[in-house]
């Protein structure tokens, strides 16, 4: 259980604090030493998720490009600061990054995938978040409407570059090349 006595001040939660939250069944992060705390995904949330991760095993570890992890998978950015995106791809070259209790640094994608109880806070302080860490693609993915948001090029707490990508069309992610995902019936439908 958590305990700060202060009189005045803000509490400001570290990867310590984390440790000893409830393993409840519900998703727990810390964003700048504030909580966060969600319930458990909808079964058409983790859907969403195993499709891609199977699409983006088959591209990317056929290639031995990295390493793509599914939640629940700590990404500790500070000592204030951690998160449990839907997906994490750490790439060959950083693969140092992945320790045995969690990925500490930036890796080289998260994925969010919107679900309506979080949608703001993916969208916006996530957003806001993984641009502040540099991490340097960021997709979040909306069901309703259908839709692929991919961010790229952080630059002071923002991305310089976006692109929505909405079916019929495909989805051609700029960090993958040769991969094409079809968004009617591969991933949101």
């Amino acid at each position: 259980m958590l305990v700060h006595e202060t009189v005045g001040q803000p509490v400001i939660l570290t990867y310590k604090d984390y440790c000893a939250l409830p393993n409840d069944g519900r998703r727990y992060e810390i964003l700048e030493g504030n909580l966060h705390v969600s319930p458990a995904p909808s079964p058409f949330h983790q859907i969403i998720i195993a499709r891609l991760l199977n699409i983006l095993c088959g591209h990317i570890e056929g290639r031995l490009l990295g390493q793509v992890l599914p939640a629940p998978c700590d990404v500790l950015f500070a000592d204030s600061t951690v998160v449990q995106p839907d997906l994490v791809y750490v790439a060959q070259d950083q693969r140092g990054i992945i320790g045995k209790k969690f990925i500490q640094g930036t890796p080289r994608l998260v994925v969010e995938v919107l679900s309506p109880w979080n949608a703001d806070y993916d969208a916006q302080a996530k957003r806001q978040l993984y641009a502040k860490f540099g991490v340097p693609h960021y997709w979040m993915i909306d069901s309703e409407p259908p839709r692929i948001v991919e961010l790229r090029e952080p630059k002071n707490a923002a991305y310089l570059t976006e692109r929505t990508i909405t079916p019929p069309d495909f989805f051609d992610p700029t960090l993958f090349p040769g991969l094409s995902i079809d968004l009617t019936t591969r991933l949101v439908e």
